[in-house]
């Protein structure tokens, strides 16, 4: 199974990875990044021209992309004091750590986009879904 899965988006909560749990499956999930939000290099005179699929996407039109922006500068901070680390790290680290996920595939349009990924892989979060960091970011970070 590959469901789109990352820190805003998290409909594979309800059905596919419960599933993918309860049949011992893996699944391979994309969109770790969100189309970029969650790599903490965008603001808001980002811009996307030509077949850029972010120039249709609700999330990257104001007054939402700017909703998502301020979001990520919240968790950037709640990474660097928490866990010394940036959004991109956590995004990865937490996609990572959930039950019934095995690998996360995101897109780079070129491999220099690659070099920041190294982050996540050098720390662990507190397990499961109750934990205290884990209530903190659905309560401060929910974009409505």
């Amino acid at each position: 199974m590959q469901p789109p899965y990352n820190l805003f988006e998290r409909g594979a909560d309800a059905e596919a990875l419960p599933y993918a749990v309860e049949h011992k499956l893996t699944a391979l999930t994309y969109g770790v990044l969100c189309r970029g939000l969650l790599s903490g290099r965008m603001n808001e005179s980002t811009t996307f021209t030509g077949d850029d699929l972010r120039r249709v996407d609700p999330k990257f039109t104001q007054p939402r992309f700017g909703q998502y922006l301020r979001a990520v500068e919240r968790l950037d901070r709640f990474a660097a004091e928490r866990f010394g680390k940036h959004a991109i790290d956590l995004a990865i680290r937490w996609t990572l750590d959930r039950p019934g996920v095995g690998a996360v595939l995101w897109g780079a349009r070129h491999p220099g986009q690659l070099d920041a990924v190294g982050g996540a892989f050098d720390f662990q979060l507190d397990r499961g879904p109750s934990t205290k960091w884990n209530v903190s970011w659905r309560k401060r970070f929910t974009i409505r």
